[in-house]
């Protein structure tokens, strides 16, 4: 009992938690320098960083930005432009420093605080390793990175997104060239492993198909296509469910079916998506979103332009599929524009703008230059909630699925009756250590229980232990997510009868087996422990006086969970 009340304040405790103030913190480079004679300077590093932060100032985060604009850059990106450091790495150390302080004091206010570590630039090969490039030759390595960013800094979620290389997960860590062009470098960098470790870190690289050497930036994009997809979906085009929240999972999904149309697969944009281990979130746009946004639904590939002719996103909805993609504040007049270019809508400035209820017109511009013709094809197929399904399912059969390999122990208090007879029912907790990966988690437990019932003339006190295998499947995404399970277990009961009137005690120990299914609920979020509640249903098999006996049992066990 003391164990069940000890459970349900937990459980109350993380309801506490889920109400805390979300804290957002990004921390932006954009580096156009090139670290070597061998490559030359990129051209819109610094537009991926300013369109970034405009990003994630839109949703009331807090930036923190480093690059150098260009001229182009200031006259287009202007409020970000003013407030970017030069991307060295005397800069980059002061402005962890200030974000750690504001970190400091984000909790301080008891807020759950999430950090964006976005990196667009150069990668190469630097001691062994792959490396980001920063200004005056100055390299970042996973190591440093995590020092510097993961270590010292006392955040519950950590997102790091490089559009700079190949995931280390590949084996492969190449530079993003001029025109977005990348070569391959020695294999066998490790650069991020200390930040794959840590579970509170998700990562989100841009990666390319094996066979490729190269991707590219796009001058129609002016940006990486990479991080232009990436913002895209971040802006909403990947909340294909409506929740207002960006899953690892929706982002991944909607970059590789971006991409789907493009045959060669050396212009075809892949991408590594790991979420931290306890939240798939990767971005929330709420209340943002709510209160200002631009309703799409279906109608083929679009994409939205500002009033200088600055491509802010592209979507593509499946028939159906509604989706409400984040206003960009500043930038009016906007214009939705199908993809075809034989259409166009001219936004009212109003905070909320469904589309279906707009007149299309001719479009007033023509296509502006020439255009690659793969790159043409990208959004060329629509996006829906299968797309995100089918990319979770899938993502778990590439080289890198055991990275995404989770353990958990947990501690639950449970009650269980129909084992005992004439009414009673035991009371007890158990300590389970588990392995997870993507929907299913299976482990081992070590239980005990004690209970007391009346039989016949006899005031009779059960205690068992039990060691339980089994496994849990997640049946949908979410920090409040539904589960089912099986298990098995066997166990050691005694079990010591007093008579009502004098008479000898009556002792008995015996072993017992067990099934049982559950069907429970978790909730996971904020940094906490993951917690659930399950109700347990089975059959206990164990010897009686003259044969063996089979009982039906009904239980409900509250758990929280420590992930690592």
């Amino acid at each position: 009992m003391n164990a069940a009340l000890l459970a349900l304040t937990l459980l109350g405790a993380t309801a506490g938690e889920e109400a805390r103030p979300p804290a957002i913190f990004a921390l932006i480079v954009g580096v156009n320098d090139s670290p070597s004679a061998d490559l030359e300077p990129l051209r819109y590093a610094d537009d991926d960083a300013a369109r970034y932060t405009d990003l994630f100032k839109a949703i009331g985060a807090t930036t923190f930005t480093l690059m150098r604009p260009d001229a182009d850059t200031r006259g287009l990106h202007r409020g970000a432009s003013a407030e970017a450091a030069p991307p060295t790495r005397a800069q980059l150390e002061a402005q962890l420093k200030a974000l750690r302080a504001a970190v400091a004091a984000a909790k301080a206010a008891e807020a759950v605080v999430d950090i964006f570590f976005i990196y667009s630039g150069h990668g190469v090969a630097y001691n062994g390793q792959g490396a980001l490039t920063l200004e005056g030759g100055a390299m970042l390595d996973g190591v440093a990175l995590h020092q510097l960013l993961v270590a010292d800094t006392p955040a519950d979620h950590i997102h790091i997104i490089l559009d700079a290389c190949n995931s280390h997960l590949f084996e492969r860590f190449g530079a993003r060239g001029p025109g977005g062009r990348r070569h391959r470098v020695t294999p066998g960098f490790s650069m991020l492993a200390p930040l794959s470790r840590a579970p509170r870190v998700g990562l989100l690289l841009s990666t390319r198909d094996t066979r490729a050497v190269e991707s590219y930036e796009w001058d129609r994009f002016q940006a990486g296509v990479f991080s232009h997809l990436l913002r895209s979906g971040l802006s909403g085009g990947a909340d294909v469910n409506g929740d207002g929240r960006i899953s690892y999972w929706e982002i991944g999904a909607f970059i590789e079916r971006a991409g789907v149309g493009v045959l060669n697969p050396r212009f075809r944009p892949k991408v590594h998506a790991r979420a931290p281990a306890n939240s798939p979130v990767l971005l929330s746009l709420r209340p943002a979103v709510d209160a200002r946004h631009i309703e799409v639904v279906g109608g083929g590939h679009r994409y939205l332009e500002d009033r200088d002719g600055v491509r802010l996103l592209d979507v593509h909805p499946h028939e159906g599929v509604r989706l409400r993609v984040l206003r960009p504040s500043g930038r009016d007049p906007l214009y939705l524009r199908q993809a075809d270019e034989r259409q166009e809508w001219a936004l009212p400035t109003a905070p909320i703008v469904k589309v279906a209820q707009l007149r299309p017109r001719a479009p007033e511009i023509s296509r502006k230059g020439a255009a690659h013709l793969a790159f043409d094809q990208l959004f060329s197929a629509p996006f829906s909630g299968a797309e995100v399904q089918d990319w979770r399912r899938a993502s778990l059969t590439q080289t890198w699925a055991p990275e995404a390999a989770r353990y958990a122990l947990s501690a639950s208090a449970t009650g269980q009756s129909g084992f005992t007879e004439g009414g009673g029912a035991l009371m007890g907790g158990r300590l389970t250590l588990e392995r997870g990966q993507g929907d299913a988690r299976w482990g081992a437990s070590l239980g005990y229980s004690q209970g007391q019932y009346r039989h016949e003339a006899l005031d009779v006190t059960l205690q068992q232990a039990e060691l339980g295998l089994g496994g849990v499947y997640l049946l949908s995404d979410g920090p409040l997510t539904p589960t089912l399970g099986l298990e098995i277990a066997f166990a050691h009961a005694w079990q010591e009868g007093r008579p009502l009137e004098p008479a000898p005690t009556q002792r008995q120990r015996a072993y017992l087996g067990r099934y049982r299914a559950r069907l429970g609920l978790e909730w996971s979020g904020g940094g906490a422990p993951r917690l659930g509640l399950s109700a347990l249903a089975g059959h206990a098999l164990f010897p009686a006086a003259d044969q063996a006996r089979v009982a039906g049992e009904l239980g409900l066990e509250i758990s929280a969970a420590y992930l690592f």
